[in-house]
């Protein structure tokens, strides 16, 4: 038993789910406090699925799936933030959000002008980089804000979701 021990151990360490820090490295459109909204973001991240689509062939009453040449990836993921007391990163995603479309007056900013990078970082156990996932072209898409009740005793919390373009691996 102490050979299968002995192997567990010389695998070498686990990421660690709790060890990532999410930047914002290009700014958000209109400008905003990109740094306190990244110390924040308190939740946990789900990466995104990447998909590939899938068609079946038919054939005496077989189904078989086979996987075609194009992606199915839904390419959103979404961001949990504490709000601070002053709405600072609040504004700051609105006026992002508002690049994206602005509800009053029926205008939104070019593809290009709303776009940005949002980049998640794993860290080791000395807090050094080990992987980086760059979602490039990202935009936000939907924001919420907080939910408030008499029966709270925890921080206001607002969602964000983004699109992106491409993720990236480095």
């Amino acid at each position: 038993m102490s050979v299968v021990i002995d192997k567990i151990l010389n695998l070498g360490d686990d990421q660690l789910a709790n060890q990532f820090i999410v930047l914002f490295p290009d700014g958000l459109p209109g400008g905003g406090d990109v740094d306190n909204l990244s110390l924040r973001l308190d939740e946990g991240f789900d990466m995104p699925s990447e998909e590939v689509n899938v068609y079946n062939i038919k054939y005496r009453g077989m189904d078989i799936p086979k996987t075609g040449m194009a992606e199915q990836t839904s390419k959103e993921f979404e961001l949990i933030a504490r709000l601070d007391k002053d709405w600072t990163i609040w504004k700051s995603l609105r006026t992002a959000y508002k690049y994206t479309y602005n509800p009053i007056t029926g205008t939104a900013m070019s593809e290009a002008d709303s776009r940005f990078s949002i980049e998640v970082q794993a860290l080791d156990n000395n807090n050094n980089i080990i992987e980086t996932v760059s979602f490039k072209n990202s935009k936000l898409k939907t924001l919420k804000g907080p939910a408030f009740g008499h029966e709270e005793e925890g921080p206001a919390k607002i969602t964000m979701s983004f699109l992106y373009g491409s993720m990236e691996f480095s």
